[in-house]
C-alpha cells in the first residue's frame, strides 16, 4: 500500500507573502531610525537649553547672546546622537543613505520649519546665525562613525586565515 501525496488544488503565492512581509517590517525600521533620530536630537537640545538657561525658541532662531562656542557643540552634539542611533535602527547594507536621509530630512526640517519661519514671523528678535554648519558636521560625523562601525562589525565576522 502506497500513500498518495497530498493535493494542492489552490495555486499559492508564497513568493509575494515574504516579500511583504519584509517590506512592512524594513518601513517600519525607517518609521522607527526617524522617531528616535528626531527622540534623540530633541533630547539632546532641550538638555543643552536647560544647561544654557535660554529658550529654545531663541535657541534654535540664532537670537542668542555670545555664548563661547557652547550652542555650537550643542548642535553638533544633538545631531551626531540623533543620526547615529537613528541609523542604527536599520539594516547594514541601508545604514549609509539612510544616514545621509536623516541628514537631508533633519536640515530641511531645521531650516524650513525653524530658522526661516521664526525669521519671517519675528524679524526683529531673529539672529543672524544660522546652525546649519554645525547640524551638517553632527551629521557627516555620524555618518562616518556609522560607516566606521559597520565596516568593524563586517570584519569581525570574516575569518582569518
Amino acid at each position: 500500500m502506497t500513500a498518495e501525496p497530498p493535493t494542492n488544488p489552490q495555486p499559492t503565492n508564497r513568493p509575494r507573502a515574504p516579500m511583504a512581509a519584509e517590506f512592512i517590517v524594513l518601513f517600519c525600521r525607517y518609521l522607527c531610525a526617524i522617531l528616535v533620530t528626531l527622540s534623540v536630537s530633541i533630547f539632546v537640545l532641550l538638555l543643552g537649553v536647560r544647561v544654557l538657561d535660554m529658550s529654545v525658541i531663541h535657541f534654535l532662531s540664532g537670537a542668542f547672546p555670545h555664548d563661547g562656542g557652547a550652542s555650537t557643540v550643542i548642535t553638533y552634539i544633538a545631531a551626531l546622537a540623533g543620526i547615529l542611533l537613528g541609523s542604527l535602527c536599520l539594516p547594514r547594507r541601508s545604514r549609509g543613505w539612510a544616514g545621509v536621509a536623516l541628514l537631508i530630512l533633519g536640515l530641511a526640517l531645521y531650516y524650513m520649519c525653524w530658522y526661516t519661519s521664526w525669521q519671517l514671523q519675528v524679524p526683529g528678535k531673529h539672529g543672524h546665525f544660522s546652525l546649519l554648519l554645525p547640524l551638517a558636521a553632527g551629521g557627516l560625523s555620524a555618518l562616518w562613525l556609522s560607516a566606521l562601525i559597520s565596516r568593524r562589525a563586517v570584519r569581525a565576522k570574516i575569518p582569518k586565515l
